[in-house]
């Protein structure tokens, strides 16, 4: 009998032990929730998405509970698009959009902190939302100063402290009149196509045009800003635009001017060489020159290369265009009036061939204060210099041939 009982007994603990050995081998392993990243930076919605991540997608829209500190006020500083992250069924993911509301410093930072969920062990529990230095925008206009003639192009320009930065998607931003213009809207000027700048995706650059209604003494300055400036940008060099009604091109013509330098010969020696013309023969000025404009058209008072070019003429006004100025740092555009007028082409004393060419024109101030007439000759056919490299232009199929090799000269205001 007490060996019977005893065999019983030792079947019951083989049982047991085997019970309990399939009980260890069985043991679950639970997914693990993490935050994708330790930082998140805000984008230009003032937005970041906060993303979790598990090893294993959930089913029954599991949430992850989480906590926020920092100092800032929900509803004030800040708002959530939800309470918990809620994975969706067989999904590894979940997301909690946090949008800024105010402007804050890179020292200010917004901590989450997932709280211990039963289905889950955690791994990366903390994250923050704030600016990200590594991934700041800067936002310039391009020049702090511009002239608005019959109209003005103003550009806006982001970059990186590292350098260039192009965009992932189109940007729009909204710009406004600043309280210090004295030009009003609508009275002395409009926006071509409202008041927003747009970067297309994959560029650096946007344009805002205005146009001029008209020119009043007292009232010829408009100061342009953004609107609405996302977190993550930070202003450059310029952030607001002063555009200066000048008023009329053509109107700014009037008067006498007399030469004063040929201002693209050093262009051309060095970057418009071809190498199959002798430039020292390019049409130069004299100080004796002088171009005079009134209500019948241009007169000429010429005694270098430029008269056999010029010749007194009635001017056809064909409107501005914008003009890329290669001679000078940073290539920079500006607004050039262009006219027909009676000139000989072929630009020679000998061989003459007049017609109705285009001209360019522009009138500015220099820093020294020196009102100046900028002539632009882009419409010739050149037989007693540059003929070889007018074959080669004009094997390029532009029209005028020359337009993108001119040649440039200034003239100053005769007081």
């Amino acid at each position: 009998m007490k060996t019977k009982f005893s065999a019983i007994l030792l079947a019951f603990v083989a049982v047991a032990t085997l019970l309990t050995s399939c009980s260890k081998d069985e043991t679950v392993q639970l997914p693990v929730v993490a935050f994708a990243k330790e930082l998140y930076g805000l984008d230009f919605n003032n937005e970041a998405v906060v993303k979790v991540v598990s090893t294993a997608p959930f089913a029954n829209n599991q949430s992850v509970d989480f906590t926020v500190s920092g100092g800032l006020v929900e509803g004030v500083d800040y708002t959530l698009s939800a309470k918990k992250f809620t994975f969706a069924n067989g999904s590894n993911e979940a997301t909690v959009v946090v949008k800024f509301l105010k402007s804050i410093t890179e020292d200010t930072k917004l901590d989450l902190t997932l709280a211990p969920a039963s289905f889950a062990t955690l791994g990366l529990s903390k994250a923050s939302v704030g600016v990200d230095i590594s991934n700041t925008v800067i936002y310039s206009f391009d020049k702090e100063n511009y002239t608005m003639t019959q109209s003005s192009d103003v550009v806006l320009q982001l970059s990186k402290i590292s350098g260039a930065y192009t965009t992932e998607e189109a940007l729009t931003f909204e710009v406004e009149v600043d309280p210090s213009s004295t030009a009003v809207e609508g009275e002395h000027f409009k926006f071509s196509n409202g008041k927003t700048i747009t970067i297309l995706a994959g560029q650096s650059k946007g344009t805002l045009k205005l146009d001029l209604i008209k020119q009043e003494a007292g009232k010829e300055q408009v100061v342009l800003k953004l609107k609405q400036v996302p977190f993550i940008l930070k202003p450059g060099n310029f952030d607001k635009a002063s555009v200066v009604i000048f008023g009329s091109l053509y109107d700014k013509l009037v008067g006498e001017w007399k030469y004063a330098a040929f201002t693209n010969e050093d262009w051309w020696k060095t970057m418009n060489n071809f190498g199959v013309d002798d430039l020292t023969k390019l049409a130069k000025g004299a100080a004796t020159d002088k171009l005079v404009f009134n209500e019948e058209g241009l007169t000429t008072a010429l005694t270098s290369d430029l008269k056999n070019y010029f010749r007194d003429s009635k001017l056809i006004n064909l409107g501005e265009v914008a003009e890329r100025l290669q001679e000078e740092a940073g290539y920079p555009s500006v607004q050039m009036l262009v006219v027909k007028a009676l000139a000989n082409v072929k630009f020679s004393a000998t061989n003459v061939a007049e017609r109705e060419a285009q001209i360019g024109f522009r009138v500015f101030t220099t820093n020294d204060g020196v009102e100046t007439l900028e002539v632009t000759i882009f419409d010739f056919e050149p037989t007693d210099f540059l003929k070889n490299t007018y074959d080669i232009y004009k094997s390029f199929g532009d029209s005028p041939a020359m337009r993108f090799a001119p040649l440039r000269y200034h003239f100053t205001k005769v007081k």
